[in-house]
């Protein structure tokens, strides 16, 4: 499962700030009004499923999602959630639409890993995991708890709205995929108007961990945080490519540290596990070399938080959420590429 927590550390400017924070103001989103909850497809339907296909042979009337995304995905579409992850962060998009629709799933431990006697005594009729690798010898144990597994790297890494749509069918409320998607699709594309900085800059996103075998992972065109900065106007940096093909059922691409100097971008995001200071990159011997790091200019470190995580669940809902709560700091970015002056020289506390 690719689960991490996320609250951004930037740097804080008085003017840039101040005109990023008005902008900001003109695309306030909640969650989306929940539709009913009635089936409105035709069964059998066929899904992804760990091994060939999964039958959904009817309305399913207690779905048991094993990931955050899943659990999102069935509660926006109108879907009858009866068992949901409880992660230990925050995800407050997902809270916000429990609230909106009126559901009251029973929550479970994602981590370190959900119990299957808890799965199978809420007697599910079908099992949503459409954002988790389930580990080979799961796939067994979960097809025999008797409900249909919707579940496959494919899945898992696909693009967002595809995925939105697949896990429509499964539940029978496809009719309901495509206006979630489109209200996302219009509220990202507006933000190329209220952050006009953000057009046709390139970025690259990283995962780094200080000392971490020598290893960067750069997010590839399947991570929901670059199908997310691409729909906002933004340019993968021709260095995605040059990392080459994640392995198959990942969203990230494996470099060698000593590659750092060649990872350039307008726009460099790096991820790094909380509790940490990011000072590391400035000491680190492979990671100074990253050009953002080493000119000072372009970069964007996030630390475990939420904002992470709604950007890797890729969910209609988590990425309205995302344009308030993650947007701003990226456009800021951006802007101060242009307007390097305006940087104070002090960066701000993490929020």
């Amino acid at each position: 499962m690719r689960r991490r927590h996320h609250a951004t550390a930037r740097v804080r400017v008085t003017a840039a700030g101040a005109v990023i924070a008005a902008l900001a103001l003109a695309g306030c989103s909640g969650p989306a009004p929940a539709p009913t909850p009635s089936a409105t497809d035709s069964f059998p339907v066929t899904a992804p499923a760990p091994t060939a296909s999964a039958v959904v042979t009817a309305a399913p009337q207690r779905v048991a999602a094993i990931d955050l995304a899943s659990a999102d995905l069935v509660a926006a579409l109108g879907g009858r959630l009866a068992g949901a992850p409880s992660p230990g962060y925050a995800a407050p998009w997902f809270d916000a639409q429990l609230n909106t629709s009126g559901l009251t799933p029973t929550r479970y431990h994602e981590v370190p890993g959900i119990s299957l006697s808890t799965v199978k005594a809420l007697k599910p009729d079908l099992i949503v995991a459409a954002d988790t690798l389930l580990d080979p010898d799961l796939v067994g144990p979960y097809t025999d708890l008797g409900a249909p597994v919707v579940s496959s790297p494919g899945l898992a890494t696909a693009d967002w709205r595809d995925r939105t749509r697949e896990v429509a069918r499964a539940i029978g409320r496809s009719g309901s995929a495509d206006p979630l998607i489109e209200n996302a699709t219009r509220e990202l594309a507006e933000q190329t108007t209220v952050y006009p900085s953000l057009k046709g800059k390139t970025f690259l996103v990283l995962d780094v961990t200080p000392a971490a075998e020598a290893r960067i992972q750069v997010h590839t065109a399947r991570s929901g945080q670059v199908q997310f900065l691409e729909a906002v106007g933004m340019t993968p940096a021709p260095a995605m490519a040059a990392a080459g093909a994640p392995e198959p059922g990942s969203t990230r691409s494996s470099v060698p540290a000593a590659a750092a100097g060649t990872l350039a971008a307008d726009v460099l995001i790096v991820n790094f596990p909380g509790g940490r200071d990011q000072r590391f990159l400035q000491t680190d011997p492979h990671l100074k070399q990253l050009p953002a790091v080493a000119s000072g200019k372009g970069l964007l470190v996030q630390t475990s938080g939420p904002i992470h995580q709604a950007l890797d669940a890729a969910t209609p809902d988590s990425f309205r959420w995302a344009i308030d709560n993650a947007l701003p700091d990226v456009a800021e970015t951006a802007y101060l590429v242009d307007h390097p002056d305006q940087v104070s020289p002090s960066p701000s506390p993490s929020r």
